[in-house]
């Protein structure tokens, strides 16, 4: 429960609103929002879709109607068969078409049916998932990873959401299997990032998956919240963005999140964003190479796309928190 005495709404909601402006300045004039610089250039979908959620997916929202409409078309344009990919030249992958699904069922821009059966590419029988669909082609890339699988159920839960009657009842066993398996990959030491070099992302989106399909268990609960006391100073406003919805999530004192959430007040920028964090990573793909010259990369969001995106997110749901406690 958040402590209301120490804690503004107000200068969340400021940070938000000025934050929203800095995004809504980044996008360009084909609806896009581009951000990193990895081997085949910038992204696009990815980028986008996570943008688009951040400023549509939870109030309060500023983005202008003609802008919402020019990242939908934007995805539309970038949409292939199987989903959608890191840009128009990469392969499409879970991550990217779950972010992409999530915001446009939230939008209610595509049917929920229509985007429920592209997730369903990767999604196995068990409920386990895969980035990539071919595992030849992608090596580990292409294996389950516990960064994107809850990112795929919180899309389906969106498609759920706004899909026709006679679908409800294979999305609703679809999502058991996903979060009987999530559970299940909590083991003791909760989950581990693949794409990330903090496990704080990975944590709080599962955690987010688990307590929008029916709960978190108690026995997760209590672990995350013990990681969470164990866990050092977050390293960027990225990863204190993550470790807030982790508090808030779990239920911790109010101290804690209440310090998150002042962390990522006193370090915004002037002009709205978050400083770029080097977080991402792009992990070697096949066992063989990872003795050679082949290694981990780590990258940042140069243009504070996503570091400024995940703030948002955070601080909404903190504002959201806020406003239930106060009803």
């Amino acid at each position: 429960m958040l402590n209301l005495i120490r804690f503004n709404p107000q200068a969340v909601t400021e940070a938000v609103q000025l934050a929203e402006q800095f995004l809504l300045l980044q996008q360009d004039v084909d609806g896009c929002w581009r951000d990193y610089q990895l081997e085949p250039g910038s992204s696009e979908a990815w980028t986008t879709a996570t943008v688009l959620y951040s400023l549509t997916g939870s109030q309060p929202s500023s983005i202008p109607v003609p802008m919402v409409n020019a990242a939908i078309q934007a995805l539309l344009d970038l949409q292939r068969p199987t989903g959608w990919g890191y840009n128009r030249h990469t392969a499409t992958d879970g991550d990217s078409t779950a972010w992409a699904c999530r915001a446009l069922a939230s939008l209610q821009a595509l049917p929920g049916a229509f985007l429920a059966a592209i997730l369903q590419n990767y999604i196995h029988e068990n409920g386990s998932t895969r980035t990539f669909i071919l595992q030849d082609r992608f090596g580990s890339w292409a294996d389950h990873h516990a960064d994107v699988q809850p990112m795929i159920g919180m899309a389906l839960l969106k498609c759920y959401a706004s899909a026709a009657s006679k679908q409800t009842s294979t999305l609703t066993s679809l999502i058991f299997r996903m979060r009987n398996h999530c559970i299940l990959s909590a083991g003791n030491e909760l989950w581990t990032a693949f794409w990330w070099n903090s496990d704080a992302y990975a944590i709080a989106i599962n955690l987010e998956f688990l307590q929008t399909s029916g709960g978190i268990p108690e026995a997760i609960r209590q672990n995350a919240t013990l990681w969470l006391m164990q866990t050092n100073s977050p390293q960027s406003a990225f990863e204190a963005a993550q470790l807030l919805k982790i508090a808030l999530l779990c239920g911790v004192d109010p101290d804690t999140t209440g310090n998150l959430a002042q962390y990522l007040l006193n370090t915004q920028l002037t002009d709205g964003s978050w400083a770029s964090a080097e977080v991402l990573l792009v992990p070697v793909q096949f066992e063989q190479n990872q003795h050679s010259n082949e290694i981990t990369n780590t990258y940042a969001d140069t243009k504070r796309l996503m570091s400024t995106a995940m703030a948002i997110t955070s601080l909404k749901t903190i504002l959201a928190a806020t406003k239930q406690l106060m009803n």
